[in-house]
């Protein structure tokens, strides 16, 4: 299955180089999912509830722009776009320059 890449920004780095940060859409709550199969769920965990559009939000800076699996993401998800975007520009070092 592939990751939607839901917004895609640029942060520079040194001040001297843009590299690019993800914010994707799964259709599941893939922390929940990881969880489930190593059989680390605590009883009371329950998956995300995905937004509107059917979508949990995650995002990628170190493997930004790949579209398969195996995915690797930088913060934990949740259902709301905005919020997403705005725990990527707390991450990021510099000011995020979104497409």
């Amino acid at each position: 299955m592939a990751v939607i890449v839901v917004r895609r920004g640029w942060w520079l780095y040194d001040g001297l180089v843009e590299l690019p940060v993800d914010v994707v859409g799964l259709t599941y709550d893939h922390d929940f999912a990881v969880f489930e199969e190593d059989g680390t769920l605590e009883p009371d965990d329950k998956p995300l509830e995905p937004d509107a559009d059917g979508l949990i939000y995650y995002v990628r800076f170190r493997r930004a722009g790949e579209l398969t699996a195996p995915w690797s993401f930088d913060w934990a998800g949740t259902p709301d776009l905005t919020a997403a975007m705005r725990i990527a520009q707390d991450l990021a070092p510099t000011p995020i320059r979104w497409e």
